[in-house]
């Protein structure tokens, strides 16, 4: 039996259909793999600077002509740094993924120096 030409329209379809549905899932993978590998804009990136400064100037307090204030500063700002990479994998705050824009700028708000943070885990 011969088939009839809306059968073989349906077959076609359906033919075109399963071929455009790989290739979706196609791009979706590959989409999905591009926005794990992207890093953050300039604009974030420069958030997640100030913060980071912003951060340790609030743990050291007010300058008050302190002739240590940037030393001080400059070891803690190595020790965020230093913590940061550790914790997001990177080598450098620019390398930071989009989607941990967010997670990075929590982790730099709750921050907590070394030497702050052994006396608290002894009190």
């Amino acid at each position: 039996m011969s088939k009839s030409l809306i059968d073989v329209r349906i077959e076609k379809l359906l033919t075109g259909l399963e071929s455009t549905v790989g290739k979706l899932q196609d791009h979706e993978q590959r989409i999905s793999h591009i926005e794990s590998h992207m890093i953050c804009d300039s604009r974030k990136r420069l958030n997640i600077k100030k913060r980071a400064e912003e951060q340790v100037r609030k743990i050291l307090g007010p300058r008050q002509n302190n002739k240590d204030y940037n030393a001080q500063y400059r070891l803690l700002i190595r020790q965020l740094w230093r913590d940061y990479w550790n914790a997001f994998g990177v080598t450098t705050y620019h390398d930071t993924p989009a989607l941990m824009y967010q997670p990075a700028l929590e982790f730099i708000d709750n921050w907590v120096p070394r030497e702050l943070r052994s006396l608290e885990e002894t009190a």
